[in-house]
Parts: structure tokens; C-alpha cells; sequence
């Protein structure tokens, strides 16, 4: 087992679990469930709503499009959860897997900036892609 390995897991399933968590108190806040336990927001839905509004988008197909990220989200933390677990244990058997489900996430958001013309933040997700990328070949190559 490399440590260096193991941490990069680790990064990916933490950062997946917060981002997942923010984008969830971020539908929950947008639909009037945000309690005192909830702080913060991620505002990404509101970006979402405005971009798509000018395409003609409905608030149905927006709440959609939401839970299938924030679904990816919560599946990308697991998955890289899962094979930090399976690692440690001396399997590579998810190694590939985690990082593939979390790649595919930004790569489906790139489209998205791209169906949805909006790049403002297309350059975040493609260094989040290559960070992946780069991560993945790293724990490879460890």
C-alpha cells in the first residue's frame, strides 16, 4: 500500500462527499426545508436556474438535471470511499472505477457548459477532470 495512493482516495472521496452535501442543503434551501442546522449553500442551483432560463428550460427539467449531479456527487464520494477501503485491504479492484465515476461527472458537466453555452465555469470543471486524471496516474504509477 502507498500512502500517497491512499490519500488521493481519500481527497477525492472527501471533496466528493462535501460537494454533494453542499449541492443537497443547496436544493433543500431553494425548496424552503433549510433549518437552523443548515449554514451554508453551494448557490449552484440558482446558477443553474439562471443559465437555463435563457434557453427556455423548466424548473422541473433543472430539478431533474440537479439530483442526477447531486446523485454522481454522493455516487462519486462512495466509490472513491469504497476503493480507499478495498486498497487499504490490498485490492485494486475499485481503483479504476472511483476515478472513472468521478471524471465522468466533470466531463458530463463540460457537455453541459457547453449544451447550455455558459462557460464561466468550464475551466473549473476541466482542471477538475485533469486533476482527477493526474491523480488517477499518479496512484497507478505508486
Amino acid at each position: 500500500m502507498n500512502l500517497v495512493s491512499a490519500g488521493l482516495l481519500l481527497f477525492w472521496g472527501v471533496y466528493f462527499g462535501l460537494a454533494g452535501t453542499g449541492n443537497i442543503v443547496d436544493w433543500l434551501t431553494n425548496h424552503g426545508y433549510r433549518g437552523k442546522l443548515f449554514r451554508s449553500s453551494s448557490k449552484n442551483l440558482e446558477l443553474m436556474e439562471k443559465v437555463a432560463q435563457r434557453h427556455g428550460s423548466g424548473k422541473r427539467a433543472i430539478d431533474a438535471l440537479f439530483a442526477v449531479i447531486m446523485s454522481w456527487e454522493m455516487l462519486s464520494a462512495a466509490t472513491y470511499l469504497a476503493a480507499l477501503v478495498l486498497y487499504v485491504s490490498g485490492s485494486l479492484l475499485l481503483l479504476p472505477y472511483a476515478f472513472f465515476v468521478g471524471m465522468g461527472l466533470f466531463a458530463g458537466l463540460i457537455i453541459g457548459n457547453e449544451a447550455f453555452v455558459y462557460y464561466d465555469d468550464e475551466e473549473e470543471h476541466v482542471v477538475m477532470l485533469l486533476a482527477q486524471l493526474v491523480s488517477y496516474v499518479a496512484a497507478v504509477l505508486l
